[in-house]
């Protein structure tokens, strides 16, 4: 009896994410996840995370650090994170290739030895910190996290054989890319396993017409041979007792995805459980102070979130535009930015978000959202926002509180961007309607 209470008390509650570096909107759901899970199992917090790639060895949520074991070995792993970090690469530029105390020092040639001597020092630190930027700029593309999208099915089995080592209480799978498929397939557990899906694999499904015409030739030729392999595996039925959906709009696209192809499924059941966002939001009163600038709050790729379309879009109406994020993308994008775009950097603290926030004109984003939190915040906010309509944003936007842009097309975009400022927004209205979508 006491054997099996020790057992019991040691057994590990298991939460599979894709991958945790930079912690975004899915972070967010996946820790709250874990603290409804410790509020339920009061005596200890026994859980691990698990996730195919990762930045960190641990996180601390409440006051309690949470373990983190990735699929990938931690050399290599820590190979991945070192290229996919934003940070600059510092090159000595006043280096002394060959010191002057080589020279020999006779008064009548000592000026001329310098000057030549500088001469061939700049050149020769020239061409030394081009190659360094070159090998840099290779390595970067090479080791970039995103380019581990085609190894996924493999990855994925290396994380479930440590995972099945564990002894497992519970296996909470938050998914937004792949390792909804990291169980193996047909398989029924002596546990409980939940599928909190923020979405499906939308770069092989939904968005992979737009993820190949912004993929380079070299990204091209790699990526396509393996799309219809990762199609079949992502397709193949998988046991969860419970299923999350984190808007209709994803549930809906999940019952289309995987019960057409499958005569057992768990998708038949699933719920919808919206992200929460943070009380303050919630809480915050509208503000009385609306200054001229808009925002922009969300990682700085453009791969996905169309970040360099906004950033245009900011220099052809030429509106003062505040970009609250960083990473990956940032050095290019600054590249395109005009001078009223200004990039404020990732703000970790919740009440100076709010007030940057609160105090805009409006929220811009022109992405393909499965849910949008940072959307979902500026709505409690009651602030307006410009959205892109498809996926999840009808859940969320209509008349009252944004305009929809249709098409990605400048011209379309700048005309939908002036009717939003120039529209008289009822932001009390905003957050009603918001309120009233959530309790839906």
């Amino acid at each position: 009896m006491i054997f099996s209470i020790f057992v019991i008390l040691h057994m590990q509650h298991i939460y599979i994410h894709d991958r945790l570096f930079h912690i975004g909107g899915a972070e967010a759901v996946l820790f709250d996840l874990i603290r409804d899970q410790a509020k339920k199992d009061k005596l200890s917090w026994n859980i691990i995370i698990y996730t195919l790639f990762s930045d960190k060895t641990y996180i601390n949520i409440d006051d309690h650090n949470i373990p983190i074991i990735t699929a990938l070995p931690w050399w290599i792993n820590a190979i991945f994170v070192y290229f996919s970090s934003p940070h600059e690469l510092h090159l000595p530029e006043n280096d002394i290739i060959f010191s002057e105390e080589n020279i020999e020092r006779s008064t009548e040639y000592i000026w001329k030895a310098k000057h030549r001597l500088n001469i061939w020092n700049q050149v020769c630190m020239t061409v030394l910190n081009w190659l360094r930027s070159v090998i840099f700029s290779i390595f970067m593309k090479i080791f970039d996290y995103r380019n581990l999208i085609i190894f996924s099915p493999t990855l994925c089995r290396l994380l479930w054989n440590k995972v099945e080592h564990e002894d497992i209480k519970t296996v909470t799978i938050s998914s937004f890319a792949s390792v909804k498929n990291c169980i193996p397939q047909g398989k029924i557990f002596n546990f409980p396993v939940t599928l909190y899906l923020h979405s499906p694999m939308q770069y092989i499904w939904g968005n992979y017409d737009e993820y190949i015409k912004k993929m380079s030739l070299w990204q091209k030729i790699i990526f396509k041979p393996f799309v219809s392999h990762l199609r079949k595996r992502d397709s193949k039925n998988r046991h969860y007792d419970y299923v999350l959906c984190n808007s209709r709009y994803t549930l809906a696209c999940a019952k289309h995805l995987y019960t057409k192809r499958q005569s057992k499924t768990s998708f038949g059941n699933a719920h919808i459980q919206y992200p929460r966002i943070n009380k303050l939001f919630h809480s915050s009163p509208v503000s009385s102070e609306i200054k001229e600038y808009y925002v922009y709050v969300w990682r700085l790729v453009k791969f996905v979130r169309e970040t360099d379309l906004i950033i245009r879009l900011a220099n052809e109406v030429h509106i003062p535009l505040l970009v609250v994020w960083s990473w990956p993308d940032e050095d290019e994008l600054k590249a395109l930015a005009w001078d009223t775009v200004h990039f404020v950097g990732h703000v970790s603290d919740i009440q100076e978000k709010i007030d940057i926030m609160s105090k805009s004109r409006g929220l811009i984003n022109l992405t393909k959202e499965s849910c949008g939190i940072a959307t979902m915040e500026a709505l409690a906010l009651w602030v307006p926002v410009l959205w892109y309509n498809a996926w999840a944003t009808p859940e969320f936007v209509n008349t009252s509180n944004g305009i929809l842009a249709e098409t990605k097309n400048m011209e379309h975009l700048i005309e939908k961007f002036r009717a939003f400022h120039t529209a008289h927004w009822d932001r009390k209205m905003i957050k009603k309607k918001f309120l009233a979508t959530l309790s839906n």
